[in-house]
């Protein structure tokens, strides 16, 4: 199975493991957000449908001056 050309396991683990990395961070920080704050900015995140058009990135814009 196929979403926008990518199969659904590399998407499926994009998602989990960027979820299950905010999570680790919010704990490694001592949970200074509340688990409510948390669960909506997870919810707004992984809902939004952000395309990257791939033609406008080049490699440099991965890096931060």
């Amino acid at each position: 199975m196929k979403h926008d050309g990518f199969p659904i396991e590399v998407l499926s683990s994009y998602y989990v493991n960027g979820l299950i990395g905010m999570i680790k961070m919010w704990l490694d920080e001592g949970m200074v957000y509340t688990p409510h704050y948390m669960a909506n900015a997870a919810k707004k995140i992984l809902g939004t449908k952000i395309q990257i058009d791939s033609q406008n990135i080049d490699l440099s814009d991965f890096f931060v001056d």
